[in-house]
């Protein structure tokens, strides 16, 4: 079952962009020798994408089925964020902005059809301002689950959610205000198993006052520590991007970023049923995108920090991505016939690009700027 995933970028709506790729040899190397590729003109490969345009502030949902666009909403500031597949049904789910409050309010989508979220949670005490976030979609026999995070009214504190099938939000982590021990939490991925298993991952800060951040796992709502870090002031230094299951191992991949000697280098690690394991090396900092488990291969996607080079690790050997002139950054990778596709963003005006293999498709012409955050190979 494929699980899309957002990245937490903070209570604000905004998200990070990057994602996919495509490899047929793999080396440690940055492979800085890759000839540039040009933005291939022959008609896109067949796949659903999600993503958003922008005109300096104004942000526009869509969804971009074998390249042709559509507009999913026009009310408001909005961005689609992910995207399942399930048999002939299309979920969507996405951000926008009321207009009213400019609160940030999750979306969901079946079919272009919107289908309605609430953020007002039970035992919340109020009947406004709430918010809500939605971070990761996935979906199993014919139902669609969401993982994301509502606040209270006042925007004070964070609780880790899963909708499903919108409507009323599942709180993972009930809080009392009382209780310092049971701190803000974050639901960032959802992955659901052939047999029915939910299994949510985020993170939860544990402690007094703020407490320390640490990695959990939610598997039908019971909730596993994953990490025990007590070194950093705030705990775990990073956030989670993303979850899958292979058979009887769990993946949870993340963003570690220690600070060591004064310096913080941000590096692409996952946990494998709880044991940590390294993937990017310690000199250059990375931000991981997404994960794509098959069998025993592990696909990760990313990018540098301070650059346009995007890269994907298979088993933990790093290639880098064909690029073009300007560079790209990969959002999403998807594995499917041992074929590798990935979304994200390419070019100086910011084109909505697919990747198939080693060759780049744009969506878009660049007459607006677009960003591709998430695709589904059928």
């Amino acid at each position: 079952m494929y699980t899309s995933v957002i990245h937490k970028t903070g209570i604000t709506l905004c998200f990070s962009i990057l994602i996919t790729a495509i490899f047929t040899s793999c080396n440690k190397s940055d492979n800085s020798a890759i000839p540039t590729n040009p933005i291939i003109k022959d008609p896109i490969p067949n796949c659903d994408v999600v993503g958003y345009s922008y005109v300096g502030y104004n942000y526009t949902a869509k969804y971009w089925k074998n390249g042709v666009e559509t507009k999913l909403f026009n009310g408001a500031n909005s961005k689609a964020i992910g995207i399942s597949v399930d048999k002939n049904d299309v979920f969507i789910a996405g951000q926008y902005s009321d207009p009213n409050s400019y609160y940030s309010l999750p979306k969901l989508w079946k079919n272009g059809v919107e289908v309605p979220m609430n953020v007002v949670y039970p035992g919340a005490g109020v009947e406004r301002d709430c918010r809500g976030y939605a971070r990761s979609i996935t979906t199993h026999n014919g139902n669609s689950y969401v993982a994301g995070y509502v606040t209270d009214g006042g925007g004070s504190f964070s609780i880790a959610t899963l909708w499903v099938n919108g409507g009323t939000p599942l709180l993972l982590n009930p809080r009392l205000d009382q209780d310092l021990n049971n701190s803000d939490s974050y639901a960032e991925a959802v992955y659901v198993t052939d047999n029915g298993d939910i299994y949510v991952a985020g993170e939860q800060f544990i402690g007094n006052g703020l407490g320390n951040k640490q990695i959990v796992m939610w598997k039908n709502g019971v909730k596993t520590q994953i990490t025990n870090y007590t070194a950093d002031v705030n705990g775990f230094p990073g956030e989670v991007i993303s979850i899958s299951v292979s058979g009887t191992d769990v993946f949870i991949c993340c963003r570690y970023a220690p600070e060591v000697n004064g310096k913080i280098v941000s590096r692409v690690i996952y946990f494998k049923n709880g044991n940590l394991i390294f993937v990017s090396d310690p000199d250059v900092s990375y931000q991981p995108t997404s994960m794509y488990v098959v069998k025993n291969d592990v696909y990760i996607s990313g990018n540098t920090f301070n650059s346009s080079d995007a890269f994907i690790w298979k088993n933990n050997e790093k290639t880098k991505m064909s690029t073009i002139k300007y560079g790209s950054r990969i959002n999403k990778v998807f594995i499917k016939n041992n074929e590798i596709y990935g979304c994200g963003d390419s070019d100086l005006k910011l084109k909505a690009v697919v990747w198939k293999n080693n060759k780049i498709y744009p969506l878009t012409d660049g007459t607006e700027s677009n960003i591709a955050l998430d695709i589904f190979v059928r």
